[in-house]
């Protein structure tokens, strides 16, 4: 980092470390670490932009040289010239999102990130596996469905829904 090159430099410097009690910094290694394989596997990727992430156990000497006393911290370090006061992002403002940090990349260095977010199966499986579930039941119990016929059953299972859906609990994340 001390002699000038012909590239951007993008360090995350970070406390992941469980003594370290860092909650958020997990979350934004994260967050950053999307950021960079999204830039990687674009057709934007180029020599001129790198990302880097310094953890505080492994180099707290760096911590020591940056005067940095606080973690997570995203640093831009220019081609030319010493990192200035908007080199550094403010994660108080704007916060430490996938999104948040590739548009901050892009205010430093006019390199556009699209974000890719890998696709999240979770609930597709949990549907799969309910309608198997649902399934194995019926053909397990084919010779005799007269549960089904059960008013007293299909009012208790349509007041469960209503109350969870009315109480407000399904739509507090």
């Amino acid at each position: 980092l001390a002699s000038p090159g012909n590239y951007s430099i993008i360090v995350m410097f970070t406390a992941l470390s469980a003594q370290r009690q860092c909650t958020i910094c997990k979350q934004a290694s994260d967050e950053f670490q999307l950021v960079a394989n999204s830039y990687r596997y674009s057709p934007a990727f180029s020599n001129k932009l790198f990302f880097a992430m310094v953890d505080f156990d492994e180099g707290p000497d760096v911590f020591q040289s940056m005067k940095l006393n606080t973690a997570p911290v995203f640093m831009h370090f220019p081609e030319k010239g010493k990192p200035k006061k908007q080199d550094n992002m403010d994660i108080q403002r704007v916060g430490f999102g996938a999104d948040a940090i590739a548009k901050w990349v892009a205010e430093r260095t006019d390199v556009q990130i699209r974000v890719f977010r890998p696709p999240n199966y979770t609930g597709t499986v949990a549907l799969l596996m309910l309608s198997s579930l649902i399934g194995g039941l019926l053909y397990l119990r084919r010779n005799n469905l007269e549960f089904l016929y059960n008013k007293t059953a299909w009012a208790l299972i349509t007041l469960f829904f209503v109350f969870a859906m009315t109480s407000g609990q399904m739509w507090n994340h």
